[in-house]
């Protein structure tokens, strides 16, 4: 009798460990795949965020050109004036006027802010596409590694893609623009 009881102590206390691992698989399932989803999100806001700055960059670029090109106009009447016998201090003094309302010292400061911001969200959005990428390495190994396999087939957890840089098209076409527009 004592025999019985031992083989069902130890049959129980299989169960119970079957079940334990069994849980502790399936949970691990789920963290691993509920981070994927958490990382990607992430990813689209620093995306979003680099969008706005690149349209930033490119509302300032423009700017720049629609005052260069109305301090060209201005410079120029001002270099016809002089030749027709005004005094030349009034075209220093026009050009120290221009140069006091032309923002070009606030608008490279806010240029080279938003230069360094964009730098910064480019390396976090390194970091992060590194970090999902392992994530999904790590989701996509544990659920093919056996006895995980059979479990993860079971309640349908699938391979996940890694991501891939498909928004650099976009990204170096906004560039362009930016680099075309430095030059009215």
């Amino acid at each position: 009798m004592s025999n019985t009881f031992m083989i069902y102590g130890i049959a129980i206390f299989g169960v119970i460990v079957a079940v334990y691992y069994f849980i502790d698989i399936y949970n691990t399932l789920q963290q691993l795949h509920n981070l994927i989803p958490e990382a990607r999100s992430n990813i689209n806001i620093l995306l979003a965020k680099r969008d706005d700055l690149i349209s930033q960059l490119l509302r300032i670029v423009k700017s720049y050109g629609i005052h260069e090109n109305q301090i060209l106009l201005n410079v120029s009447g001002d270099f016809g004036k002089s030749s027709n016998g005004l005094h030349g201090t009034s075209l220093v003094n026009r050009l120290a006027s221009l140069r006091m309302q032309f923002p070009s010292l606030v608008a490279d400061h806010l240029y080279e802010e938003l230069i360094i911001q964009l730098s910064s969200v480019e390396a976090e959005l390194q970091q992060r596409r590194e970090r999902l990428n392992s994530t999904v390495r790590a989701y996509n190994t544990y659920i093919l590694q056996f006895p995980n396999s059979y479990i993860s087939r079971r309640f349908n957890f699938q391979p996940k893609e890694y991501l891939e840089d498909n928004d650099i098209v976009r990204i170096a076409g906004q560039l362009n623009a930016l680099a075309e527009n430095c030059h009215p």
